[in-house]
């Protein structure tokens, strides 16, 4: 494995690495930065290959255990890192990966039973890694997202995944490639309301199903959550909504086998 020792701040691959924080530089080069040291192991116990591992050498002298194969491992000065890494308080510790190519073409897991989130244009990027946590959790199938909405593949939808992204599968749809998918697939479109009328501990679900989940200040479109059951969480003490994830770690563990 190639070693490569960078001290420079304005080293060109420190800028090309600083620019995959954007979503375009992401897209035009095909890869995504994960930061951390919990993440990278995830991504090894997942069998992934980074294409080059970036190490603040102040900080991991050696190279720590459990990291994932990689084609090049960088050691960077602490500057260095830091101009790369999208925290305040850096990791000393990051992969470059290559994004995963080509949407959902089958649907894994036993022929009559699939499940998946849907998040349905959330824009905060920690709540949509939190509910690739959630899914990996509850043994769900895939994460999806309904534009638009936050990026999978963001600094901090990775960091809130905690490297769960790279074990579970997710896809992004505009919401009529999303509706054509679901038909396609026999999945039912169950929503997440408050004002729902149906009581999630008292529902059947169905063993082929997505379940939609909006941002607590814009919901699930009333002509979007016609088209299938909505269940809520009940609420006491004048409380109107949860965070995202926290409802779906409890609709999603709920709905469990």
């Amino acid at each position: 494995m190639k070693t490569t020792i960078i001290d420079s701040p304005t080293n060109p691959r420190v800028r090309s690495w600083t620019a995959l924080e954007d979503a375009r530089e992401r897209r035009a080069s095909h890869l995504f930065l994960a930061e951390g040291l919990r993440v990278l192991k995830t991504a090894a116990e997942a069998g992934k290959k980074a294409v080059v591992l970036l190490v603040d050498r102040e900080k991991f002298p050696d190279l720590p255990p459990g990291l994932p194969s990689a084609n090049e491992v960088c050691m960077l000065s602490s500057r260095a890192f830091g101009r790369v890494s999208s925290q305040t308080s850096p990791a000393g510790i990051a992969g470059v990966f290559e994004l995963p190519s080509g949407p959902i073409q089958s649907l894994p897991g036993a022929p009559n039973s699939w499940r998946a989130l849907v998040a349905w244009r959330i824009q905060d990027p920690g709540n949509l890694g939190a509910l690739v946590r959630v899914a990996a959790g509850a043994g769900f199938d895939a994460v999806l997202s309904v534009l638009p909405c936050a990026d999978f593949y963001s600094p901090k939808a990775v960091r809130g995944s905690s490297g769960f992204l790279f074990k579970v599968k997710t896809a992004t749809f505009d919401e009529a490639e999303f509706f054509a998918f679901a038909k396609a697939n026999a999945l039912v479109a169950v929503s997440a309301e408050a004002s729902a009328p149906q009581d999630y501990r008292k529902f059947a679900w169905p063993p082929r199903f997505v379940l939609l989940l909006g941002g607590e200040a814009a919901g699930i479109p009333s002509e979007v959550s016609a088209q299938g059951p909505r269940v809520r969480i009940p609420m006491q003490n004048g409380c109107e909504s949860l965070n995202v994830s926290i409802a779906a770690g409890i609709l999603a563990f709920s709905s469990m086998p």
